[in-house]
């Protein structure tokens, strides 16, 4: 027996064991009328926060010293197991149908990197690794958002899960980097991973928030949120919203400053975006400029409290570097080697493959080993896949945006996910960010969740 607006899920198991219906069950028959509004906030307030955990858990890949394997490793076979044990496939199969086409990219892009692995004997792991990796981890989020359906969780809900998600990671990024006692709370839970493994010292001018290592990847992330919050600011109609987006901007800001400095680029982009929402007509372009203001003297507000934290415990010569290190690759100076900005850092990590096998078909070995010349995302897979499998690679997410893009109802969303799209094409110039998990379960979350 199935009954309607459950999709593949057996009533009777669900409510035996399965503990999401626990929290969000709205059959339940209080004793207490009076008491039934405070029970159904309570149990939404924990269903939300155990989705928001779990997106947190996807997004940042969280490794801890008690817990030898990684936490979304783990997340994900519990979330195979549950997927097994309490759907019932003769229900299922329309969903999971639908939801094959938008997979079909991770598999083609798993079975190129397998065969080139293969054939090519190759002994670096990277590149083999990391897909099967994200592979395994997106799979898990496809069957979650398959479960998430039961309860009416849709894509707007989703977009704005995500937002709530960076928000929390943003507040944490600002209290590392602000209290020196938070932050020896995050260094004994949490090791430091990436670049930063064998220079510990550089965190002094990064604030690593709740994750493994601060750096681009992070500070790109950080930019998404804000982008999505920028969304919802639009949207918002009444002051409580208004005055909410504003704070969630503001935290957004601050963290992509502290975290990185790509995420910096994302700003004229929400500039631009938010304008382009607003200018349909001149009292929407008046409101949005009043939301603007309020917006600055949040921000004013809520940067002067994060530096006077700050200097609370540490020198002004520390907070100097640090704005130092922000500015530096967006400025010309002469003093530094070789006008050492952005753009010139760029234009040398433009390298190509010398023989022309390895330019069409890669070499998977070089994924790994060029990192030491180059770390541009589009150059590596050049490199590690060649033109075929790179285009293969790309290809796929772009067949991904334009569905997201094609599948949304209003014209807002339409606007936002070209913008999204947009912003994860050119950052992937700094570095392989598709190739990790952050960016991707952001994605996969999306194009997985119902309209």
């Amino acid at each position: 027996m199935q009954k309607s607006g459950h999709v593949g899920v057996l009533p009777r198991e669900r409510l035996q064991f399965f503990m999401l219906q626990c929290i969000s069950s709205k059959r339940l028959n209080p004793s207490h009328k009076l008491g039934a509004p405070i029970i159904q906030i309570i149990k939404s307030v924990a269903f939300y926060s155990l989705i928001v955990a779990i997106i947190f858990t996807y997004i940042y890949t969280l490794n801890f010293y008690a817990i030898p394997i990684n936490s979304v490793f783990i997340l994900s076979t519990i979330v195979y197991l549950l997927f097994f044990i309490f759907c019932s496939w003769k229900g299922v199969n329309s969903v999971v149908y639908e939801g094959i086409p938008f997979f079909i990219p991770s598999v083609i892009n798993l079975g190129y990197c397998s065969i080139s692995f293969l054939v090519q004997n190759s002994l670096d792991v990277t590149l083999i690794n990391n897909t099967i990796f994200v592979f395994y981890c997106g799979l898990s989020i496809w069957f979650l958002m398959i479960f998430l359906r039961n309860y009416n969780i849709n894509r707007e809900k989703i977009l704005f899960l995500i937002a709530l998600t960076i928000f929390f990671q943003g507040i944490f990024i600002t209290l590392n980097h602000s209290f020196p006692i938070f932050r020896w709370a995050i260094d004994s839970l949490l090791p430091i991973g990436g670049n930063f493994e064998h220079d510990p010292s550089a965190l002094l001018l990064r604030s690593r928030g709740l994750s493994n290592s601060p750096g681009a990847h992070l500070s790109v992330v950080q930019a998404i949120g804000l982008l999505i919050s920028c969304f919802f600011f639009s949207r918002a109609n009444n002051f409580k919203r208004v005055a909410f987006w504003i704070f969630v901007i503001s935290i957004l800001v601050v963290s992509i400053f502290l975290s990185g400095r790509t995420g910096i680029l994302v700003m004229p982009l929400c500039v631009v975006f938010l304008s382009l929402l607003n200018f349909s007509s001149f009292k929407r372009f008046i409101s949005l400029l009043s939301k603007l203001s309020l917006l600055v003297f949040a921000l004013v507000v809520i940067v002067a409290i994060t530096i006077f934290a700050y200097l609370s415990f540490e020198s002004f010569d520390t907070l100097s570097l640090t704005l130092d290190w922000i500015a530096r690759p967006f400025i010309s100076d002469s003093s530094l080697p070789d006008n050492a900005n952005i753009w010139h850092i760029l234009g040398r990590f433009v390298i190509f493959p010398v023989h022309e096998s390895q330019f069409v078909w890669g070499n998977v070995d070089l994924y790994g080993s060029i990192n030491k010349l180059t770390d541009l995302g589009y150059i590596r897979n050049l490199f590690g896949l060649g033109l075929v499998g790179a285009s293969v690679f790309y290809l796929g997410y772009l067949f991904l945006f334009f569905a997201l893009i094609y599948k949304s109802q209003h014209l807002d969303e339409k606007i936002f996910f070209i913008f999204l799209s947009f912003w994860i094409i050119i950052v992937e110039v700094k570095e392989p960010f598709l190739r990790g998990l952050g960016l991707n379960s952001i994605i996969f979350f999306l194009i997985f969740s119902r309209k």
